[in-house]
């Protein structure tokens, strides 16, 4: 082993994970004499990037120096209890061999006694006159005998000598992990050795503050759906954010702040160089000034926030938080070993208002999904990540699905889906008939829909049917849209209706459109 002196073990005291680092904070007690002296400070991750190194004394009369990151190579023996262990799993191992090997030599001996009686049978047969016993079946009960002895010695001899192979392997896999439990091994460690200047001898206390890679965290929540009814179209949210971080460091923090924070400090502060962005223009072809092609295509709705729901502020944060960072906190001490596994820490908990109603896209989906929109509180956002959702309360709570969140700012509504609800059933059919005028060769379409919708419950269901239209942009197209009874999204062709099915119900909707085109429009469908 490497002769080297040890210095004084420090604790940690705070960790801030950051999105591909983390930073530390650690604390030791030094005994120092006057003057000025190196002292060591043990319990540092070799990792440690040695630029972000930064030591604070504590204590009057107390001067830093200047501070280093030493790193060393030790040569560990052999744990004793592994060696040992291994040398025992390597025994036993020799023993299943040993008595492997000797159940294949009983086998071997088996079969060459069942050979020579069946010599004996043959050479006996051979010397029985020709006609004299031929009615005798007891030969032949003999010979079947011999065969099934026969059978049942090479099926043995068979499963010895697989076992046998086996149990060779097992003993070769013994031989090497004892081999590697006997060797010695080597391991970077890594200390921080800071330069003191001290009025007088005594005991000093040091901070040091680095950070280190190999560390991480991501945002996650847990939402649950609590006091839902059929009757209420309302309900709460308990929003539960976790910090889920993985830490490989060599270092096992115990009992530490852990601060989970958006900043980072790995990237560049100065905006990149905007380049040009040149448009051009062209006279149309032939083929395209003779005829007009349209194309179908759907639009995604861009809004900040949802376009419904309230909002509780008016001026809204950008998807960036404004350009500040958070630090989430976990309420208590938490503990977290250097094992590269994931763990949660609780940042904080919410609890939200939000009105639920069943939605049903019979285009997209034949089921009716329960979603909650609520406006989110407080002064803090909600980060993206993964979400959990369940439903129930009071020992009922049900894991019903898993889902992801968008960056929701503070005072921003946000929905969630809660899985579909079973009890609702809908069929959707789709009728197109299609013309054209003889001599201007106007085209016409007419596409009707018919929604049946069925309520298998005992219960009373509301549910939101929605369904789209397509939208003209230019005027040798022309849409009209036949909805009685539906409401109309007329900027983005959206069609809406509430439908109140009774226990055991049913109900059909209805509705259609008209397309009309000139000659010269190629349509999409």
């Amino acid at each position: 082993m490497t002769e080297h002196t040890r210095g004084a073990e420090s604790r940690p005291i705070q960790v801030t994970f950051f999105e591909d680092r983390a930073e530390v904070v650690r604390r030791a007690t030094l005994s120092v004499p006057a003057g000025k002296s190196w002292q060591t400070i043990e319990g540092v991750t070799p990792f440690v990037d040695d630029r972000s190194l930064r030591a604070k004394p504590h204590g009057a009369g107390v001067t830093l120096l200047g501070a280093r990151v030493l790193r060393r190579l030790d040569a560990l023996p052999p744990p004793p209890e592994q060696a040992a262990a291994a040398q025992d799993a390597l025994r036993e191992a020799e023993r299943r061999l040993g008595a492997a090997e000797q159940g294949q030599e009983r086998c071997r001996a088996q079969l060459s006694r069942v050979e020579r009686l069946s010599g004996a049978w043959a050479a006996g047969v051979t010397r029985v006159p020709q006609g004299i016993g031929a009615d005798d079946t007891g030969w032949r009960e003999a010979r079947a005998a011999l065969v099934a002895d026969a059978k049942g010695a090479l099926e043995a001899e068979a499963g010895a000598y697989t076992l046998r192979l086996k149990l060779e392997d097992e003993r070769q896999a013994a031989q090497q992990r004892l081999e590697i439990a006997s060797a010695s091994r080597s391991r970077w460690e890594a200390a921080v050795q800071v330069q003191l200047e001290v009025e007088q001898a005594g005991e000093v206390e040091v901070e040091l503050t680095y950070r280190t890679p190999c560390a991480l965290w991501r945002p996650e929540h847990l939402v649950r759906l609590e006091r839902e009814s059929d009757e209420a179209p309302e309900g709460e949210l308990v929003v539960t954010t976790f910090a889920t971080a993985w830490q490989a460091t060599g270092e096992d923090w115990r009992g530490v702040e852990a601060a989970f924070s958006t900043a980072r400090p790995g990237r560049a502060a100065q905006a990149p160089n905007v380049s040009d962005d040149l448009l051009r223009t062209r006279e149309k072809s032939a083929q395209e000034q003779r005829e007009v092609v349209v194309a179908a295509r759907d639009e995604a709705v861009q809004l900040a926030g949802l376009g419904r729901g309230k909002r509780a502020t008016d001026d809204m944060p950008g998807v960036d938080d404004g350009g500040e960072p958070l630090t989430l906190r976990a309420s208590e001490p938490v503990d977290l070993p250097s094992t590269g596994q994931p763990f949660r820490v609780a940042t904080g908990t919410r609890t939200l208002r939000a009105g639920l109603v069943r939605v049903c896209l019979p285009e997209v989906s034949p089921v009716a999904h329960l979603r909650a929109t609520a406006t989110l509180s407080g002064d803090l956002p909600l980060l993206a990540g993964p979400v959990r959702l369940s439903r129930g309360e009071g020992g009922r709570e049900q894991l019903v699905g898993r889902s992801k969140l968008d960056f929701v700012a503070a005072g921003e509504p946000f929905e969630l889906g809660f899985g579909p609800d079973d009890a609702i059933r809908v069929r959707r059919e789709e009728r197109n008939e299609r013309d054209s005028t003889l001599f201007t060769g106007t085209q016409h379409l007419q596409r009707s829909l018919r929604i049946d919708l069925s309520n298998l419950s005992t219960d009373v269901k509301k549910v939101l049917v929605q369904e789209r239209y397509p939208i003209s942009e230019i005027d040798a197209v022309e849409v009209k849209v036949e909805a009685s009874g539906w409401e109309r999204d007329e900027e983005h062709g959206f069609l809406s209706r509430v439908v109140e099915l009774a226990p055991r119900g049913e109900q059909t909707l209805e509705w259609s459109f008209s397309l009309k085109a000139g000659s010269k429009v190629r349509l999409p469908f």
